[in-house]
């Protein structure tokens, strides 16, 4: 389960990168991985808005150790 943890968890702050090199710098890390293929680019997107979503959760867990 820690795996799965850490591994949303970088998949959040990966699309929290591109957000900000999107803003900042006009460049899109996910259109420019998958270029190519739209479908993947929105698959791409599900899986992050998904894996922050979990990322939530992660939250009530924290703060409930506190």
């Amino acid at each position: 389960m820690r795996f799965l943890n850490t591994l949303l968890m970088l998949l959040t702050i990966i699309g929290g990168f591109n957000w900000f090199t999107s803003s900042v710098f006009n460049f899109n890390i996910i259109t420019s991985v998958f270029h190519s293929s739209p479908t993947w680019q929105k698959i791409a997107y599900v899986i992050i808005g998904l894996a922050s979503l979990y990322c939530l959760s992660l939250l009530k867990q924290i703060y409930k150790t506190k």
